[in-house]
């Protein structure tokens, strides 16, 4: 059974470090994440326990052997040291090649150009996000104003009122608006066509609302970017407006945050000193 063991334990951890080499150069379909990169760290730890286990089991023999005095010890010593360096070499390899490729490749990855790229990918979705906050912001100005003019006609004819509610929210590209009151009932709604999934603000913060400055909020998981205002000539009544995000920019925002999430922190901290 050992003679079948040794053979299999070096070639187990020959062909461990060739994988780990291969996977962490990028030389393989796998992406190297630090989950794939701990489970190649515990294959090479699992390869290295089964080599030095051999390696113990022959030294306990080897002294047995030269306390009983059998014939050929000295040339059962020379075999165990020759059988420890080529068991090992493979591990100290692993580990080296390891070290180098994972530090080199951080500091190509995050340093320099590509570090401010990641950067300016950031600057620039941030900035697209708050440009949407601020259009929606003079958007729910505006159609509060013509909402407050209207109430006559909201009291009168809701039908005629609904068609300018509608009006209002479609030239201003907004496909979700509504009227609701202090309990997030909805009064009226524009009816656009457009289905847009939006939930509206809790009970609790349309308190909080006030006539001259609207509550707005740029939601990304939900893709997109909403706002509230307590309309004048109302009692407690809101108007609740949301446009939706480019998919398309929201999910390079996400992406870039990731990336900037896993960035080591010795980078981070030698990029905002800077």
């Amino acid at each position: 059974m050992l003679r079948l063991l040794v053979p299999f334990a070096i070639v187990v951890a020959l062909l461990s470090a060739f994988l780990t080499f291969m996977v962490l150069t990028g030389l393989t379909p796998i992406e190297p994440t630090p989950d794939v990169v701990r489970s190649f760290y515990l294959l090479n730890a699992a390869a290295v326990l089964l080599l030095v286990s051999i390696i113990v089991r022959e030294v306990i023999q080897m002294v047995q052997a030269r306390r009983r005095g059998r014939a050929a010890a000295r040339l059962h010593v020379q075999i165990v040291g020759l059988f420890s360096v080529i068991a090992v070499l493979p591990a100290v390899m692993v580990s080296l090649v390891a070290n180098v490729t994972i530090e080199r490749g951080f500091d190509r990855l995050f340093s320099g150009p590509t570090h401010e790229v990641i950067q300016n990918s950031l600057v620039i979705a941030s900035a697209y996000m708050q440009e949407h906050a601020q259009l929606i912001r003079g958007d729910i100005l505006g159609m509060a104003n013509d909402i407050a003019r209207a109430r006559l006609l909201y009291d009168q004819d809701r039908r005629s009122f609904r068609e300018l509610l509608t009006a209002s929210a479609t030239s201003r590209n907004l496909p979700g608006a509504m009227i609701i009151d202090k309990d997030t009932n909805i009064l009226e709604a524009a009816d656009t066509g457009i289905n847009l999934a939006y939930s509206p603000p809790a009970p609790d913060f349309l308190t909080n609302v006030n006539e001259s400055e609207p509550e707005i909020a740029v939601l990304p998981d939900e893709n997109y970017v909403a706002a509230v205002i307590r309309l004048r000539a109302f009692s407690d009544t809101f108007l609740y407006v949301a446009r939706q995000l480019d998919p398309h920019v929201v999910s390079l925002l996400k992406q870039t945050q990731a990336g900037a999430v896993h960035m080591p922190s010795s980078r981070r901290a030698g990029s905002a000193s800077r």
